[in-house]
């Protein structure tokens, strides 16, 4: 079994993901301007470590030229 690992131990798009969902779920559509600053292989990064169901919802919630250069990423 894996020890829990410390916050400063963790990458960046995992401490990123609960953010994220939380946007997600409260309002989609400022998902947008709230990762707009992020390099599309960061926010690849942050879609791997998010529940795979939740993918798609944060896909859609970007613009479509966005998305696919997320995708290219993953």
């Amino acid at each position: 079994m894996t020890p829990p690992q410390h916050d400063e131990e963790r990458p960046l798009a995992a401490l990123l993901v609960p953010d994220i969902l939380d946007l997600l779920d409260e309002a989609p559509e400022s998902v947008r301007a709230e990762t707009e600053e992020m390099h599309p292989a960061d926010l690849a990064d942050v879609a791997k470590a998010m529940p795979r169901e939740r993918v798609p919802q944060l896909l859609t919630a970007l613009p479509l030229d966005r998305a696919a250069d997320v995708l290219e990423y993953m």
